[in-house]
C-alpha cells in the first residue's frame, strides 16, 4: 500500500485523471441505466389440486401426485415443482421459467393433468395460474386515532398489529 500512497503524491496528474473517469463513470451509468420505481418482474406460479376423496396419504400419493408430477415433467417451460400429499388432497406447485408464456404453459399443464390417467373417485385436477409480482409488495394506510375510533373493530386489530399505535 505503501507504493500507492507513493505514487499518487509523485503523480498528481493520475490521481485526478482517476478521479475524472470515475465520475464520469458514474454520470455515464446514471444517464444509461434504466431505473424504475416499480418494475416488471412477473414470476408466474401454477398450483395443481386434485381431491380423492377417502383416500389415505400414501394412496393420494402414489395414485395422483406421482402421475400428476411425470405429466408434468415433460411440460415445456416448466422450471420446477413441489408436490404434497395429505389425506384425500394432492397439490403441485409449479415454477415456471421466467421467459415463458404463462397463459401457454399454464394450457399444456393443463392438458397434460387432464389427460391423465387418475383413480375413478379422484376429482378432476384445477390448475391456477397465480403471477408473483403483479400485486403490490406493501400497502400503506395513514389515519388518525380519532378516525379509527369510530370503527372500534379496525381500531382494535390496529393495536394489536401496531404496537406502537397507543390504544386505551
Amino acid at each position: 500500500m505503501r507504493w500507492l500512497t507513493k505514487s499518487s503524491l509523485q503523480n498528481p496528474a493520475m490521481v485526478v485523471l482517476l478521479s475524472l473517469l470515475v465520475a464520469l463513470g458514474g454520470v455515464f451509468s446514471f444517464l444509461v441505466i434504466n431505473i424504475e420505481s416499480e418494475p416488471q418482474a412477473k414470476l408466474g406460479m401454477l398450483t395443481v389440486s386434485t381431491s380423492y376423496p377417502n383416500a389415505s396419504a400414501e394412496d393420494v400419493m402414489n395414485d395422483v401426485t406421482k402421475p400428476l408430477e411425470r405429466a408434468v415433467e415433460a411440460v415445456s417451460g416448466v422450471k420446477t415443482y413441489i408436490s404434497s400429499s395429505q389425506e384425500n388432497h394432492s397439490m403441485l406447485t409449479i415454477s415456471m421459467e421466467s421467459n415463458a408464456e404463462m397463459e401457454k404453459v399454464r394450457d399444456e399443464v393443463e392438458k397434460s393433468v387432464i389427460s391423465t390417467k387418475l383413480p375413478a373417485a379422484a376429482n378432476l385436477p384445477k390448475v391456477k395460474l397465480r403471477v408473483v409480482g403483479g400485486e403490490p409488495m406493501y400497502f400503506l394506510a395513514i389515519s388518525n386515532k380519532e378516525q379509527l375510533r369510530t370503527n372500534e373493530a379496525f381500531y382494535r386489530l390496529s393495536c394489536l398489529l401496531f404496537y406502537w399505535l397507543p390504544c386505551s
